[in-house]
């Protein structure tokens, strides 16, 4: 994915209508790690701008021309998270990589999704990274991936957790 350089990155809304209380610290993270390493980034939390329709949200973040796509996902915002596969999916033919909780405790099936080409399980900064950074296809080193190829569900080993939260940049904001 050498290719690609911009990357959007997403919070779904928990509560159509509402703004949700809690800032998306996990693609925070993720956003200044791939800062770090010279990708250029846009967060996007889909709670916020309560005025605009879900529509112009997806409008406004395609907008910003992402490469890529990173969407982040809890149980509870799980019906949104693959709302904004879908939608995106149907207007641009961009990777969808979906990351957080739940992906990482149903991986396949949240990958057996068409809106969904990855998901990375556990923590993401470097595995978000090492996805960039590797050529096209050459998925299977990353631990933490599961992918799909050629109809395949591939999912690679667990990766080990950061043991010093200091190594990790502080959150994009």
């Amino acid at each position: 994915m050498k290719h690609v350089r911009k990357i959007a990155l997403v919070a779904p809304m928990w509560i159509e209508g509402e703004e949700n209380p809690y800032p998306p610290l996990g693609i925070a993270y993720i956003a200044a790690a791939l800062e770090n390493n010279g990708y250029t980034v846009r967060l996007f939390d889909m709670s916020l701008q309560t005025h605009k329709t879900f529509e112009e949200k997806i409008d406004d973040m395609l907008g910003f021309g992402p490469q890529l796509v990173g969407v982040s996902c809890m149980t509870n915002t799980y019906r949104n998270a693959m709302k904004i596969a879908r939608a995106v999916k149907k207007k641009v033919p961009v990777t969808v990589v979906m990351g957080g909780p739940h992906p990482s405790i149903y991986p396949m099936e949240t990958v057996a999704d068409e809106a969904v080409d990855m998901v990375i399980c556990g923590e993401g900064e470097q595995p978000f990274v090492q996805l960039l950074r590797c050529d096209e296809g050459d998925y299977a080193s990353i631990p933490g991936l599961t992918y799909k190829s050629g109809g395949t569900i591939h999912v690679n080993g667990s990766r080990s957790y950061v043991n010093d939260i200091d190594e990790l940049p502080h959150p994009a904001w």
